[in-house]
C-alpha cells in the first residue's frame, strides 16, 4: 500500500471520528448566555435612591459593600418577610442560590423559579406583607428599592428587558452550527435553567433571532421537575436526553454554568444514580467554556 493511499484512509477515518462525535452541551441563561444590564437597573432602582442610600450606608460602614446591603439588607430582607405556605408535595429540601452562587435565595423568589407562583400572586404577597409590617424598612428610599428591585426581579416584561446576551452565544452558534458527513446537525444544544414560569415566553419572544434558533431543548425549573441543584431537574434532563436524543447518552456531556454548586448537582446525580449508561459529564464556567469546548473537538473554530 503506498503512502498516498495510506494518507487518504488515515483522513478518511479521522473524518468517521470527527463526524460521530456528536455531544450533548447544556447551557445556563443568567450568568452564561445572558448577563444583567446593570445600567438599566440602575434606572430602573432609581439613580436617586441609590445615591441617597449610598450616602446614608457609607456613612455608617465606610468599608461596606453596598451591592450586598442592597441585596441581603433591603431586597431580600423584604423578599424573606413574605410569609405563605405550600403543600408538602411542592416543599423541597434543597437550596437554590442568587448570583454568586452561596447565598441562598429567599422562599418567594426560589418558589416562582420552580413554578409556583407568577408575578401577579407574588406581587399580592408583597403588597399584603407591605401592608401589616409598615415599619419594615427604615426610611422610604429603602422601601422604593425595595419595591422597584422587586418589579425588576418578578415582573417578565421588566426582568427581560434588562438582559442582554453574553459572548458565549457567539459559541453556542459554533456548536448549532457543526454538522456530519451529511449535512445533519452534530450537537445537541439545551437550555438548563432556573426560570420563572410567566418568564419562559419573554425570554423566548426577545431572543427569539439570537438564542433560540441554536437551542434544541429547553428545562426550566418552573416545568415542574424542580431546580438546579437539586437532583430531580437533572434526572429530567437524563430523561429527555435518553428519550428524544438516545444516541447521546454514550456521549460527551457538556455543562456551561456560573455556579459551581450547579455543577457538583449534576456530577452528584450522575455519579449516584443507578443508570445503564452514565454519560462523561465535564463542566466549566462560562468563562472557559469556549475553550472547554474547543479541547475537546466539539467545534472545530
Amino acid at each position: 500500500m503506498n503512502i498516498t493511499i495510506k494518507k487518504f484512509i488515515f483522513a478518511l477515518l479521522l473524518g468517521l471520528i470527527a463526524n460521530s462525535n456528536a455531544d450533548v452541551i447544556f447551557l445556563d441563561l443568567n450568568g452564561t448566555l445572558l448577563q444583567n444590564n446593570s445600567r438599566k437597573m440602575g434606572w430602573l432602582v432609581g439613580p436617586r435612591n441609590i445615591i441617597k442610600e449610598g450616602l446614608s450606608f457609607k456613612f455608617r460602614h465606610f468599608l461596606g459593600n453596598f451591592r450586598q446591603h442592597m441585596a441581603n439588607d433591603i431586597f431580600f430582607k423584604g423578599l424573606n418577610a413574605i410569609e405563605y405556605k405550600l403543600s408538602l408535595s411542592c416543599q423541597v429540601d434543597y437550596e437554590m442560590y442568587s448570583d454568586d452562587g452561596e447565598t441562598p435565595l429567599p422562599p418567594l423568589l426560589r418558589d416562582t423559579m420552580l413554578g409556583h407562583f407568577t408575578y401577579a400572586t407574588a406581587k399580592k404577597l408583597c403588597d399584603q406583607m407591605l401592608a401589616e409590617n409598615p415599619g419594615l424598612f427604615k426610611t422610604e428610599c429603602q422601601k422604593s428599592i425595595f419595591l422597584n428591585t422587586f418589579e425588576i426581579t418578578f415582573n417578565p416584561q421588566v426582568f427581560s428587558s434588562t438582559q442582554n446576551t453574553t459572548r458565549l452565544v457567539e459559541t453556542l452558534k459554533k456548536c448549532a452550527a457543526e454538522v456530519d458527513a451529511k449535512g445533519k446537525k452534530k450537537h445537541v444544544c439545551v437550555i438548563l435553567s432556573n426560570w420563572a414560569k410567566d418568564g419562559v415566553s419573554e425570554f423566548k419572544k426577545r431572543f427569539k433571532d439570537t438564542i433560540m434558533p441554536y437551542i434544541d431543548e429547553c428545562i426550566f425549573s418552573c416545568d415542574g421537575f424542580g431546580g438546579k441543584p437539586g437532583m430531580d431537574i437533572y434526572k429530567h434532563c437524563y430523561d429527555v436526553i435518553k428519550t428524544q436524543y438516545p444516541d447521546q447518552l454514550r456521549k460527551s456531556w457538556f455543562f456551561l454554568d456560573d455556579q459551581k454548586v450547579n455543577c457538583d448537582g449534576f456530577k452528584t446525580f450522575l455519579t449516584n444514580a443507578s443508570l445503564k449508561i452514565k454519560p462523561k459529564l465535564l463542566c466549566a464556567h462560562p468563562d472557559q467554556g469556549e475553550f472547554m469546548l474547543k479541547k475537546h473537538g466539539v467545534i472545530s473554530a
